[in-house]
């Protein structure tokens, strides 16, 4: 098995790909005035915007205010990983995030940001698909937030890493030819994971088999200048296993229709003071 064959990355998603904007963000004045601003906490950095912090079940709406306009001018919404879903905790991974046209470079997106990472001390991943804006934001986080850490991660089935023959009659006469390959593909898997420089960080649930978890790895990444612009990527220029895709494979080992989960691979950002 050629352990490049099944991973799964961002998909880059165009720019008019996710639609937000100031009427996206709109919300009832008496609602901003009597109930989220009262609560509302000042912004660090002395600019005067305020922030809240709306806690659901399974979605953290994290948005930034300006008292002058009792209105949200951004907003990140995020979906929470329980534990068993994430080795560091507490985790969110990005659903959207979007900001009023009319603040425009004022960092509200990486304000956003660094209110998860440096106040709530989450680890943020990012969304499964991104925007231009999106790969951008996440450049300034690897380079602009003191005490943050961006990291690439790549989570792969145990299933792929062990030589389980288990499921196999030991009295089939290609047994040991079968273990034999099992064991290759085994190995070819581990030192593509080596390659990457990549660290053992834990195991989630894989919730694609029974009694299977997923072991999760973090490798080091860098800023890099490509035809669509600068975006994180993997420190490793020699790897084949990268963070973005315009197309994620999603095929088994015999070419045919996806029955296991390929691998995943994405950005990982967390506080480490």
């Amino acid at each position: 098995m050629k352990a490049t064959e099944f991973v799964s990355e961002i998909e880059r998603l165009p720019k008019a790909g996710y639609v937000g904007g100031k009427s996206t963000l709109k919300q009832d004045p008496e609602f901003v005035k009597k109930t989220a601003l009262p609560t509302a906490k000042p912004l660090p950095g002395g600019s005067g915007l305020l922030y809240g912090i709306e806690l659901r079940n399974y979605q953290t709406i994290v948005r930034i205010y300006d008292p002058e306009t009792n209105q949200p001018i951004g907003a990140l919404k995020l979906n929470k990983l329980e534990k068993g879903q994430w080795p560091f905790q507490p985790a969110y991974q990005v659903d959207t995030i979007t900001t009023d046209e009319d603040y425009q470079g004022q960092s509200i997106a990486k304000s956003l940001y660094g209110i998860v990472l440096t106040i709530m001390r989450a680890t943020l991943l990012a969304g499964a698909q991104q925007t231009p804006g999106g790969r951008a934001l996440w450049v300034r986080l690897t380079r602009e937030i003191p005490g943050v850490e961006v990291t690439g991660y790549l989570t792969v089935s145990d299933l792929d890493l062990e030589v389980d023959t288990s499921s196999i009659p030991k009295n089939l006469p290609d047994f040991d030819k079968m273990e034999k390959a099992l064991a290759r593909n085994a190995k070819k898997t581990i030192d593509s994971i080596q390659s990457l420089g990549a660290q053992y960080i834990g195991q989630i649930e894989d919730g694609w088999h029974d009694l299977s978890y997923r072991r999760v790895y973090q490798f080091p990444v860098t800023v890099d200048i490509t035809a669509r612009g600068e975006e994180v990527a993997n420190a490793d220029k020699a790897s084949k296993i990268a963070i973005y895709t315009n197309f994620i494979p999603r095929y088994n080992r015999a070419g045919k229709r996806a029955t296991e989960r390929p691998w995943d691979t994405g950005l990982m950002a967390r506080w480490i003071g």
